[in-house]
């Protein structure tokens, strides 16, 4: 198996001691670690040096907390997955990282072959979510298309979807519109507001579901 090279973000010592030795037993002959971090602060100075396929990210942490970590790495280094290694205490942080893009969200119960299935199919491009997590994320779903029943969009935000969605930048689209590609993000932020999504893709999967492109 290809190696696997990760990182592991998180502020209590010893649970970062705990599951590197636990991987490093079970799996060791195709996962490296290459980055410790006690927090987002902490993990960003890293990252300009290392390079990590996967990061195992906590969500409370002093100075620099995960949420605000992980959008700083997609933002940063799109190409860095992130699996959320945490309790399932809050339903609105499951939520928010899941807009936010990450691959998985692991408990801090579950067990670390668990660990290990979730690393191995994010690596390989894939998404793992245990059942209570999708099922919230399911219920979220629902909430927002009754929600997104009431938006309205005039004819150029219309226009503007449509031509997200036909996979066009922000270049072509102001080409197009004559405007500049500035203003053009400008109002696809504006949509993904409307939508109260975090991402182009998420605006697309969810315009589709609305009927709002055809």
């Amino acid at each position: 198996m290809k190696m696997i090279q990760i990182g592991i973000v998180d502020d209590h010592a010893i649970f970062r001691k705990t599951l590197v030795e636990a991987l490093s037993s079970l799996c060791g002959s195709y996962l490296e670690l290459v980055l410790e971090a006690r927090d987002g602060i902490d993990l960003l100075n890293q990252l300009k040096d290392k390079r990590p396929q996967i990061i195992l990210m906590d969500i409370s942490m002093p100075n620099m907390g995960g949420i605000e970590a992980t959008l700083r790495v997609r933002d940063l280094y799109p190409h860095i997955r992130v699996i959320v290694y945490t309790e399932f205490d809050l339903e609105d942080n499951i939520i928010e990282m899941h807009k936010l893009g990450v691959k998985s969200f692991l408990d801090k119960q579950q067990s670390i072959d668990e660990v290990v299935k979730a690393i191995q199919i994010v690596s390989e491009g894939g998404f793992y979510f245990p059942e209570p997590v999708a099922k919230i994320w399911e219920n979220y779903i629902k909430q927002l298309h009754k929600q997104q029943g009431n938006i309205k969009l005039d004819k150029k935000e219309l226009q503007l979807l449509k031509m997200i969605c036909e996979g066009k930048s922000s270049i072509e689209i102001g080409n197009t519109l004559n405007k500049s590609p500035r203003t053009i993000e400008e109002h696809s932020a504006n949509l993904r507001r409307k939508f109260n999504v975090a991402n182009k893709e998420q605006l697309i999967v969810l315009a589709a579901k609305n009927n709002f492109i055809w």
